[in-house]
């Protein structure tokens, strides 16, 4: 008699216990329930304000295509105090440019009036930028997507006509590529210029160039002659050959009218004595003939 009440004691619990759990479940469950509801509820306000935002970011945009638009009108009134520069204006192809940069103060020093064969005049057909016509761009620049050059002294003539190709590629505006391209030097060409524009104003390409020219292109030609010269043959033919190359290349940057028979008769002065007797056996018309 004991044991069957005690079993029934012990069913009387466990009957209480899952009745406890069977009300914690029902808890959590309403508590889910209502968190589901109130989601259902907070999704149609974040759908709203999310729209908002898009909304709001197509007037942003709108508003910038309307500025752009204004600024393109702007740039093409006259500003008081500059000249227009038309077509008939254009410098030409053929004359050597001679450009005196304003001083800003009355103690700096003026531009000295020196001709300067650096291809400055109008569209080249290197770069195909025309300097003198800037009706063909956008009144404004955009970013340039590619790798733009950078200027350390060297080639000046080269980083000239890659600058400008990438002018007539993106549409620069004329009167932005001096700053643009004064951005992208780098080493002592860098601290020359900050030094340079403290007593000159360099606004335009053309005076840009003109101040680069005089300062790392007017010598080059004659030293770069000088080292082809210089250059003998001190270890194989293939190490001569290949420096000899490059000395051609620098060489022609600056005058392309150098002929074949110029080079060769370069390349075999400079061989050894031996290797010179048996190349003129065979009179070689050029360099590559020569090897």
């Amino acid at each position: 008699m004991e044991k069957a009440q005690a079993d029934l004691s012990a069913l009387k619990r466990q009957g209480d216990e899952l009745q406890k759990q069977c009300a914690n479940t029902t808890a959590t469950l309403k508590s889910i329930n209502d968190t589901l509801r109130n989601l259902s509820m907070w999704v149609p306000t974040v759908d709203e304000s999310i729209k908002g935002i898009h909304q709001s970011l197509e007037n942003v945009g709108n508003r910038l295509t309307s500025l752009e638009a204004e600024r393109g009108l702007g740039a093409g009134a006259r500003t008081p105090g500059k000249d227009i520069v038309h077509d008939s204006q254009a410098i030409p192809l053929a004359t050597s440019l001679k450009v005196a940069l304003p001083a800003r103060g009355q103690m700096r020093k003026d531009f000295p009036h020196t001709p300067v064969n650096f291809e400055l005049g109008d569209r080249s057909e290197e770069s195909g930028y025309n300097t003198g016509r800037t009706s063909n761009y956008h009144s404004y620049s955009r970013p340039l997507k590619t790798n733009y050059p950078r200027f350390d002294g060297e080639n000046p003539k080269w980083w000239k006509t890659v600058c400008e190709k990438c002018f007539a590629l993106y549409e620069v505006d004329h009167a932005t590529c001096a700053r643009f391209a004064s951005m992208h030097f780098v080493g002592n060409v860098a601290l020359w210029l900050q030094s340079y524009e403290a007593e000159h104003d360099v606004d335009t390409w053309e005076e840009l160039c003109v101040a680069i020219h005089m300062k790392f292109g007017k010598d080059k030609h004659h030293r770069q002659l000088a080292e082809l010269e210089r250059h003998k043959q001190s270890g194989t033919v293939e190490n001569y050959y290949k420096k000899f190359e490059e000395l051609r290349h620098k060489v022609l940057v600056h005058n392309k009218h150098y002929d074949e028979a110029f080079f060769v008769t370069k390349f075999v002065k400079g061989l050894r004595k031996d290797i010179q007797r048996a190349i003129k056996l065979h009179d070689p018309k050029n360099v590559d003939a020569a090897l």
